[in-house]
């Protein structure tokens, strides 16, 4: 069943990256630490989910871009974790943008996968949503090789491994560069002529230097997401990482069991949404904001409510006022967000 595949996904993939804060994050902090946090992949899942709608015209679901934009802006001061990439995509960062592998890519087209049944459409979609963080050829490659393998799975969970990797060399080996850069010259948000170096060339060598992982040939640290996929796809000893698709994928190929995750229940109307989407049972109209009312978070006093279009109802229910920064803990119907933000 559909539902079952995105529930044991995401939800699997979840409790790795509360894996992954328990492990990684500073919890020399003002405000109290929940062990059970998610990282800002999660968050930027969510967001993902959230800014998705169905287009009628590509029969299927796309992102919002207006929703995406502002609820990065809003994510800014409720991440947990730092990226460097959207943090750069906020600021229009060029440098960051060519340079920076995104990890937040791969909890990213996962929805898109989930909310399209059609390759095609969910292809395009994939690689827009890479290229609206980051140029780099690292990134869009890996990212569309992931996406291969995640939407041959959802299909045919029990395809072979062998079968699994031949669909995936045929996609990057069709991979035109040319029809790339024509059909995404919108989406990329610098010019190549601004690439330190030679795109074209760069780009044929990573294809190679992927091919050649796909064959089991691993040559320097990229592709490093790629490589412990297929050790687990591949079921062969070395996977060690903690992480959203590496908890995913075990969620789909294995009986991998998860613990509590922090606001399950939110987490699986998420999960529902997808099938819906994947299946056309909602409309555009019902999902799309006719007029944003963002209020700044950090006006409101303790104990206020307010109304937030990203949010909806909101009540702020602790707030910290520091020599340097402002806390302001809000509840909202989703979950209870911790907002941040520096004097």
């Amino acid at each position: 069943m559909l539902e079952t595949k995105i529930d044991r996904f995401i939800l699997c993939a979840c409790c790795e990256e509360v894996n992954r804060y328990r492990k990684d994050f500073n919890h020399h902090s003002s405000f109290e630490y929940n062990k059970n946090q998610w990282t800002y992949v999660v968050e930027i899942m969510i967001i993902t989910i959230k800014s998705l709608v169905p287009d009628e015209n590509k029969h299927g679901s796309v992102i919002d871009y207006k929703r995406f934009y502002e609820e990065l802006k809003l994510w800014y001061s409720y991440r947990h974790g730092e990226n460097n990439s959207l943090i750069g995509c906020l600021h229009n960062d060029k440098k960051t943008y060519w340079d920076n592998e995104d990890d937040s890519i791969f909890s990213r087209i996962t929805p898109i996968i989930f909310a399209n049944d059609d390759w095609e459409v969910a292809r395009r979609e994939v690689l827009k949503n890479i290229l609206y963080t980051s140029g780099s050829i690292t990134s869009i490659l890996e990212g569309l090789a992931l996406s291969r393998i995640f939407f041959v799975l959802i299909s045919n969970s029990t395809i072979s491994f062998d079968e699994l990797i031949s669909y995936v060399k045929e996609e990057i080996v069709c991979f035109s560069q040319k029809e790339f850069i024509d059909d995404h010259s919108r989406d990329i948000r610098f010019s190549l002529d601004t690439y330190e170096g030679n795109y074209s060339i760069e780009f044929e060598r990573k294809r190679i230097e992927l091919l050649n992982t796909l064959n089991g040939i691993n040559i320097g640290s990229r592709y490093e997401i790629l490589r412990e996929s297929l050790n687990i796809l591949g079921e062969k000893e070395g996977h060690t990482l903690p992480g959203f698709f590496f908890g995913g994928l075990r969620g789909l190929r294995t009986d991998f069991e998860y613990t509590s995750v922090k606001d399950e229940d939110f987490i699986r109307n998420l999960c529902g949404f997808l099938a819906k989407l994947r299946k056309g049972r909602i409309t555009a109209e019902s999902l799309l904001v006719d007029k944003y009312v963002l209020p700044d978070i950090f006006q409101y006093k303790e104990g206020e409510l307010f109304f937030h279009s990203l949010l909806k109802k909101c009540q702020v229910i602790k707030k910290i006022t520091e020599q340097y920064k402002i806390i302001s803990f809000v509840r909202t119907k989703s979950g209870t967000y911790r907002f941040m933000r520096n004097k």
